[in-house]
């Protein structure tokens, strides 16, 4: 049995599903209304008018679409790896760039380094010689005056000028990065810092082999280490 209410109404609608009769009473079971629904007919009518509307069932079959889901795209590791090596050979090569360029500018200064010793070289050599002639000058002449009496005062300054000058001389040759070095007197004689130019006898063990008296300076570039000219030494024999 179907109940049925019917809005702003104290009836109540039945109706039997076993027949196609349909009762209406009130909240009391009262005043009993039938209606045949095939024929439209009711029985005591005067009693509930024809107001009364029995609602019919929908049966429209409603499809509810399901949402689709995406298929997500197979993992492809080939393009993957691929795109790894192309991003790895692009910092291969940045770092290369890199390297490249640096190993260029080094041989690029040291071509120049190279370049301006050849080209100053011939007027290093000179301004050494010129710094030995001075020095041979100081040494020679400051023998001299040592025998001298009454030595006049202009003799003094004149060496005084001249060892000046030999300052100014090395002065000169530092600003081209060449530096002069003098091995001390007792040093062990090396083939590979020193030129033998006189021996002497050696009155023990130890001295022999060592330096005796330096005779020339030596001089070397202070960047490389490069000996431009070896300094002339005698050496105990």
């Amino acid at each position: 049995m179907i109940f049925l209410t019917k809005k702003n109404s104290d009836k109540t609608v039945k109706k039997d599903e076993s027949s196609d009769m349909i009762e209406i009473c009130d909240a009391e079971g009262k005043d009993i209304i039938l209606i045949d629904e095939k024929n439209n007919s009711t029985e005591n009518a005067d009693i509930f008018p024809s107001e009364v509307t029995v609602a019919q069932e929908d049966t429209t079959e409603v499809q509810i679409k399901e949402p689709v889901l995406e298929t997500p795209a197979a993992f492809d590791g080939e393009a993957l790896r691929r795109e790894l090596e192309e991003v790895k050979k692009e910092i291969l090569s940045s770092v290369d760039k890199d390297r490249i360029i640096g190993e260029l500018h080094n041989e690029l200064l040291e071509h120049r380094r190279n370049f301006k010793q050849e080209i100053t070289l011939p007027l290093i050599k000179s301004i050494i010689r010129l710094a030995d002639n001075l020095t041979a000058l100081t040494t020679v002449y400051s023998r001299k005056f040592e025998t001298v009496e009454n030595l006049p005062s202009e003799a003094g300054d004149l060496l005084n000028e001249v060892a000046s000058a030999r300052d100014n001389v090395l002065i000169t040759l530092e600003e081209f990065e060449y530096e002069e070095f003098l091995p001390a007197c007792g040093e062990e004689f090396s083939a590979k810092e020193h030129k033998c130019v006189g021996k002497r006898p050696a009155e023990n063990g130890e001295e022999k082999n060592t330096i005796a008296e330096v005779v020339k300076a030596g001089f070397k570039n202070e960047s490389t280490g490069k000996i431009i000219r070896y300094p002339e030494v005698i050496i105990f024999a």
